[in-house]
């Protein structure tokens, strides 16, 4: 298959009219228009729209009104078909804190789904948020679920396969051994939910951490504490250290423009990947109805004016959107970079969870996961493997 008249951005450059070839569920040739061959199969016309890698989420929690900590074994599936509809690739289904016998069944689940196929956004992996989390600043996480990291919980789950990332307060005790555990296993640690000094960030990234959850949400920052001099927290330490990539939620509410330029300014176009932290309302907004998050164990939310929050509306909780709904916003904030849009979107998430050497590029032998954009950073086509996507 061939994909013509497209602005293609690859990782070096954005190619204004070119035309991709796919083959085999791979990236085989990049080529200016009229490619040199002529085309043999099936031919797509991308019209000048933007022809991008497909989103990589790697913080996802739900959809359509189901949640991955409900235990619906269809859950996944209709998640990976939605996603896949707005331009996600691939995305990593994320847990809440919870027991232990509940967390190790969402496991089994993820990676009997993942051994199966979805039929649309490949599930890479679960990402447990939790349980391992500061009570102090668990958010919406039920605090009655969240402890201490214990080797004897964790190493079977970072044995299992399915985990792709954790994140965990590295303050609290048994924490720094979790980093080590998770470093010998391939599996990617991310800071967050954390009441640390910048300090702390520093020294975990002497000990391997790459990676920090939510960024602003959910996590210190410059205070007083009590006296006449600031001390810097978690936020200015990640922001401070190249070694740290940010994670951001993309949706505009958690974090403002201002403060994503600040982010931007300080890490660079590969120091931060675009997460959507989605809920189970992504795609089934009822406004002004309680509704309970993170499966049986968890609390209820509710949406107001487009912000999913807490019943009080004191906190937000995760966002109702999607990587694709947040592309023109971001492509915005980002001054029309659309190499920096990629990095973010695609190809950090890609290389953080190990799989940079196959995802998150246009670039020959690379998976042909790609996403259409229109003109205003619409998602107008996805493909995955090479195979097109039902439109939304």
């Amino acid at each position: 298959m061939w994909i013509t008249h497209a602005r293609v951005v690859t990782p070096e450059d954005v190619l204004e009219d070119a035309s991709v070839a796919v083959r085999d569920g791979r990236i085989a040739e990049i080529a200016p228009n009229p490619p040199g061959d002529a085309p043999q199969g099936e031919t797509f016309d991308a019209a000048g729209g933007t022809l991008l890698p497909g989103f990589i989420d790697l913080h996802n929690h739900g959809a359509l009104g189901e949640d991955f900590m409900d235990g619906d074994p269809g859950t996944l599936g209709r998640m990976s078909r939605f996603l896949a509809a707005r331009g996600v690739t691939g995305f990593l289904a994320t847990t809440t804190a919870a027991t232990r016998e509940r967390t190790g069944a969402r496991l089994a689940a993820a990676a009997e789904a993942m051994a199966a196929g979805l039929g649309g956004a490949q599930c890479l992996g679960v990402h447990l948020e939790g349980p391992y989390l500061n009570t102090d600043l668990c958010g919406m996480h039920p605090a009655e679920h969240c402890r201490t990291p214990e080797p004897a919980e964790y190493e079977p789950w970072l044995a299992g396969g399915a985990v792709r990332r954790i994140t965990a307060s590295l303050e609290l005790p048994g924490g720094e051994g979790l980093l080590a555990a998770c470093g010998d296993a391939g599996v990617l640690l991310s800071l967050g939910h954390t009441a640390c000094r910048a300090e702390d960030v520093s020294r975990w990234a002497d000990a391997g951490l790459r990676h920090a959850t939510h960024l602003y949400n959910a996590m210190s920052r410059a205070d007083k504490h009590g006296g006449p001099i600031r001390i810097c927290g978690c936020v200015e330490g990640c922001l401070a250290d190249p070694r740290v990539v940010c994670e951001v939620i993309g949706d505009g509410w958690h974090v403002p423009e201002h403060l994503f330029r600040v982010a931007a300014l300080c890490k660079g176009p590969g120091g931060i990947t675009v997460a959507s932290d989605a809920t189970l309302l992504t795609g089934a907004v009822s406004e002004g109805v309680p509704t309970r998050y993170g499966g049986p164990d968890g609390q209820e939310l509710i949406v107001r004016g487009g912000m999913a929050t807490s019943l009080d509306g004191s906190a937000l909780v995760g966002s109702i959107a999607t990587l694709g709904d947040m592309a023109g916003r971001l492509l915005g904030w980002l001054d029309g970079d659309l190499l920096a849009l990629a990095r973010m979107m695609s190809a950090n998430s890609a290389e953080m969870i190990g799989l940079g050497d196959r995802k998150g590029k246009i670039r020959p032998g690379h998976d042909a996961d790609l996403v259409l954009l229109d003109a205003d950073g619409t998602v107008a086509r996805t493909w995955i493997a090479g195979k097109p996507v039902p439109a939304a």
